[in-house]
C-alpha cells in the first residue's frame, strides 16, 4: 500500500512538475492513517503519518518539496520520528507556525500514569524536536478535532471527551486548552487555561 499524492494547477490542471507526472506515491509498509497535511511558504507540505509496526506506535512529520519529492534534509532522511509514549495514539493535527516550525498534536493513552493524555510538539524548520508539552485530559477515551494558532500567536488545542471513565465530566465534553507561544499553558484563559464547554445530548 501507499500513500498517493497529487497536485493541481489554478486552473484545474494536474500539475506534470510534481512527482512523477502530477503524482507522489509514498510506500506506507508499517503506516497505519495519514493524519494531517500542512502546505508550506516553498511550495511544499509536510504530512503526518501514525505508524504501528506491532512493537512500538508513533507519528512521522515528512517534508515533501515543490517538485514532489520527500526533502532527504528535513529529520532523518526525511521524516521525523515522535515516539508519542502512548499505547495508542495517533497524530490528528499539523499546523505550520509563521516561524517556520511545525506543531504537531496527538492524544493516547499514558500506561504509566493511566491516564488519557494530549501531547503537542513543536519541530523545527530541519525536523529537530524543539520541545513537547503534555496536559492530562481525564480518565476515558478522547480525541483530537483541532489544533491552531490565534491572532496573538498562541496555540489552541480542541480535544472531544467521548468516554469519561471516572463520571466527572458528561459524554461528549470538549476541552480547549490555550498555550503561549512557548508553549506554556496560558492560565489566563477559561480555568487554569482550560475551558470546559458540554455539547447538546453528549454529540457533536
Amino acid at each position: 500500500s501507499c500513500f498517493v499524492f497529487n497536485r493541481w494547477t489554478s486552473d484545474g490542471q494536474l500539475d506534470t512538475s510534481f512527482g512523477t507526472e502530477g503524482t507522489l506515491a509514498i510506500d506506507t509498509s508499517n503506516y497505519i492513517e495519514l493524519d494531517g497535511i500542512a502546505t508550506a511558504g516553498d511550495d511544499g507540505f509536510y504530512f503526518a503519518s501514525y505508524q504501528d509496526d506491532g512493537v512500538s506506535a508513533g507519528t512521522y512529520i515528512t517534508h515533501v518539496t515543490a517538485g514532489g519529492a520527500v526533502d532527504s534534509s528535513f529529520g532523518d532522511g526525511g521524516s521525523t520520528y515522535l515516539d508519542n509514549l502512548y499505547a495508542t495514539a495517533g497524530g490528528a493535527n499539523l499546523v505550520l507556525r509563521s516561524d517556520g516550525h511545525l506543531l504537531q498534536s496527538t492524544t493516547g493513552y499514558n500506561e504509566d500514569a493511566g491516564v488519557i493524555e494530549g501531547q503537542v510538539t513543536e519541530i523545527d524548520a530541519s525536523g529537530g524536536v524543539v520541545q513537547q508539552v503534555t496536559i492530562p485530559t481525564g480518565s476515558g477515551d478522547c480525541a483530537d478535532i483541532a489544533l491552531g494558532i490565534d491572532g496573538a500567536g498562541g496555540v489552541v488545542l480542541l480535544n472531544y471527551l467521548y468516554n469519561d471513565a471516572d463520571g466527572s465530566l458528561p459524554p461528549g465534553t470538549l476541552q480547549l486548552t490555550r498555550f503561549n507561544a512557548d508553549l506554556t499553558v496560558d492560565s489566563s484563559f477559561g480555568s487554569d487555561g482550560r475551558l470546559v464547554i458540554t455539547t447538546i445530548s453528549g454529540a457533536i
